[in-house]
């Protein structure tokens, strides 16, 4: 990205809305019944009473949609959702990602456990709903969710170009690969200057099995794919399991640096890399830093 760009893409990640663990309008009873104020199941049967239902989520919906921009943002603990559910989600026109309180568990996040399965795994989550921000359909709004041209024609060049490289890799487009492929760098270098700061604070430890605290790091980054063998039809929208482990793993340079895959064109040290973000990781270079528990 060039300059202009990038700060207006620094801008929408400062204006993203984050709701965890489960809808705002949960925890307070007031906010409760406004949530449903609008509701009323004037139906005798089962079919009448969805109906109802559904005219009140739409309302609900578009009083949000139509607000002010700032207040639809402030808004967002109004959306609902499960908090059973085990995904993760981003809304477009609210430029806000949500998390549900079933994700705050195995495998994607243990507060006894390092730092390092911590960011690979709630870690990865955040940072994949973040790049939906800029995924192509997130690309076409911008910080208050407005649809807005805000990329610059040599940014938007560029982009297209890392698309071609990303439908070379996985083998066709989607949002998903996206999100997944240009997140990872990001979480790695989170996690990377976290390490950094707390090894200043203190002694280094053995991590687990002997593995690097980032060895753990890229574990973990696949640990929470672990499934049975999935067809390319029955995981769409997402890439298959296997894929989202494996495509952004072999296309980072410091994955095969983490695990000596010093021969390139190895099946996990592709030669020709496709790169999305040109973060300079190298800079904060942390090989043996303190990978304790975060509490």
């Amino acid at each position: 990205m060039d300059n202009v760009t990038s700060a207006a893409a620094v801008v929408k990640i400062g204006l993203m809305g984050q709701v965890f663990v489960k809808p705002g309008f949960l925890a307070d009873e007031r906010a409760l019944d406004e949530h449903y104020a609008n509701f009323s199941a004037r139906g005798h049967s089962y079919f009448a009473a969805s109906l109802d239902a559904d005219r009140s989520s739409a309302r609900l919906a578009m009083s949000t949609l139509s607000s002010k921009s700032d207040v639809a943002v402030a808004r967002v603990s109004h959306i609902s959702f499960s908090p059973l559910s085990v995904n993760a989600f981003y809304d477009y026109a609210l430029n806000a990602m949500f998390l549900p309180a079933a994700l705050m568990r195995m495998p994607y996040v243990d507060e006894k456990a390092s730092m390092a399965f911590n960011y690979a795994g709630l870690g990865a989550v955040v940072g994949h709903e973040t790049m939906h921000a800029f995924d192509s359909q997130g690309r076409i709004r911008d910080g208050l969710g407005k649809r807005q041209d805000w990329w610059s024609p040599e940014a938007l060049e560029k982009y297209v170009e890392k698309l071609e490289c990303l439908r070379r890799a996985y083998g066709f487009n989607a949002t998903e690969t996206v999100a997944d492929f240009a997140s990872l760098p990001a979480v790695l270098g989170a996690y990377r200057l976290r390490s950094s700061l707390r090894e200043r604070e203190t002694l280094r430890r053995p991590t687990f099995l002997e593995f690097s605290g980032e060895q753990l790091f890229y574990l973990n980054y696949c640990f929470k794919f672990c499934s049975r063998e999935q067809s390319r039809e029955a995981a769409a929208p997402y890439p298959t399991d296997e894929e989202r482990c494996n495509v952004p793993l072999k296309n980072l340079k410091e994955f095969a640096d983490a695990f000596q895959c010093n021969k390139g064109g190895e099946p996990m040290n592709v030669a020709d890399k496709c790169s999305f973000w040109d973060l300079a990781l190298e800079q904060i270079r942390v090989d043996s830093a303190d990978d304790s528990p975060l509490h």
